[in-house]
């Protein structure tokens, strides 16, 4: 689990890191115990150098005695004394005139040799078992080599302070990774609740239900997480709901087609059955092949209203558009309508209006909702025609006496196959995808259709499409 992947990575990384953070504290520590040992040699044998010139510049006749027996302590228990302090009293090597080096002899005498030679070095050395650090240095009288020195300070209280730093680093390591182990387990479960909780809640999202989202906590990345995830399944619900809606209309769209193909070709059936079953006169006969005629023109229809809605789902219902005349588009749907109903329309369209469109579709709404207008509106009513500028858009209405529509069916209209009488459009041979092929045509020229309407009083088609240049 990624969990516990999370956890023993986070063990291994704090405990390289505590690792690494004592070992440099010690490290660091260490050398800085041990330099300023060699600081305060270095600082001895400055003091050394200078006050050197003080010193008799002939040595003694006589050896002096040894300082433990001018104190009358036993030499032993002299040098007891001495390295229980820091500072060990320091050994000199001085020459006499002769060259010769006087008795008492330095601690280490190859250092010293050197010493003698202009070098001054560090080193350790040990002293009755006791590690001791000592600084051999050459000494000066007026520019001339008088001998060496050797400086020691006494190891034993930095080698324990080392050794008891050691020792803790060791101690508390252990309890550290131990310490920041657990600490790693709850920081990791607590970090990682979160997922936990996605995980919950994407259980609870079923395959037709997005309903469920996810907690969103704070503003770290897990919320930001959420909200993004929440955010897609608001995405993936919205289009599940338009693809079950397009599921359903699609079905409804099926049976209604088949409903509607259904009757001319019931009427087709029934027509040649009977004009295949017994002799029949050539009047019967032309009667049946006009019936014929007119279930095949239906069929035509329906299919190629189908086929031009089917274009316009793919988004490939509209050709070549231009800059159109409103004026032209308005003259030819007018003439189409006038001659079918053999009655006048009333036009008023603002001269010099241009939209950008196809032609012949735009052509085909203003037919359609003119025939639907006459189709509807007694022999004494009116039917307008009417086109304006408005806004940087042409408004082109359609306005009849008729009949008019209820408010009920108002939402509807626009609806595939919807009929608000259905008995009357059938007789007269409406298929009810007039006014779904308006608002297909309408909004691929990115425009929109609405509709108006009372009953007794009639019903006013407004029409918005963007102007053309």
């Amino acid at each position: 689990m990624i969990r516990t992947r999370l956890t023993v990575w986070n063990s291994v990384v704090l405990a390289a890191v505590l690792t690494l953070v004592g070992l440099v504290a010690f490290v660091y520590t260490r050398a800085g115990l041990y330099g300023a040992v060699d600081q305060e040699l270095i600082a001895r044998a400055d003091f050394l150098t200078s006050t050197f010139q003080n010193l008799p510049k002939t040595p003694p006749k006589n050896t002096p005695m040894p300082a433990e027996q001018l104190v009358g302590v036993d030499p032993a228990q002299f040098r007891k004394i001495e390295f229980e302090y820091y500072i060990i009293r320091p050994r000199l090597n001085l020459l006499d005139t002769r060259g010769a080096p006087l008795d008492g002899g330095p601690w280490d005498v190859a250092a010293a040799n050197r010493s003698l030679m202009g070098s001054r070095e560090l080193f350790d050395y040990h002293i009755d078992r006791r590690r001791v650090r000592v600084l051999s240095l050459p000494l000066y009288r007026d520019g001339r080599l008088a001998g060496s020195a050797q400086l020691a300070a006494n190891l034993e209280y930095a080698d324990k302070a080392v050794a008891n730093l050691g020792r803790v680093l060791l101690l508390l390591l252990p309890l550290a990774l131990l310490l920041t182990g657990v600490a790693g387990v709850w920081l990791t479960r607590r970090a990682l609740r979160p997922v936990g909780e996605f995980a919950d809640a994407a259980g609870r999202i079923g395959a037709t239900n997005f309903s469920g989202r996810m907690p969103v906590i704070g503003t770290d990345e897990f919320a930001h997480l959420g909200s993004v995830f929440n955010s897609m399944l608001g995405r993936l619900e919205t289009a599940f709901r338009d693809l079950e809606g397009a599921y359903k209309s699609q079905k409804l769209f099926v049976a209604d087609a088949s409903h509607e193909l259904k009757t001319p070709l019931t009427a087709m059936r029934t027509r040649l059955g009977v004009a295949s079953q017994k002799v029949q006169t050539p009047e019967k006969y032309m009667d049946h092949l006009d019936s014929l005629r007119r279930s095949t023109d239906r069929m035509s229809s329906i299919v190629s209203d189908l086929l031009l809605l089917a274009r316009a789902d793919e988004g490939m219902l509209l050709g070549k558009r231009r800059s159109v005349p409103v004026e032209s588009l308005a003259e030819e749907a007018l003439s189409i309508v006038e001659d079918a109903y053999g009655r006048k329309i009333d036009c008023r369209v603002e001269t010099g209006l241009q939209v950008s469109a196809d032609a012949a579709e735009l052509s085909r709404v203003l037919s359609n909702l003119l025939d639907n207008a006459a189709r509807h509106t007694p022999r004494d009513g009116e039917v307008v025609l009417t086109a304006f500028n408005r806004d940087m858009n042409v408004v082109i209405q359609v306005e009849d006496t008729g009949s008019g529509i209820a408010a009920e069916h108002i939402p509807h209209v626009f609806d595939r196959f919807y009929r608000v009488d259905a008995s009357r459009e059938r007789e007269t041979g409406g298929t009810g995808l007039g006014l779904a092929l308006v608002k297909a045509i309408v909004e691929a020229h990115q425009g929109n259709v609405r509709i108006r309407s009372e009953i007794g009083r009639g019903t006013i088609v407004i029409i918005e499409l963007p102007q053309g240049k």
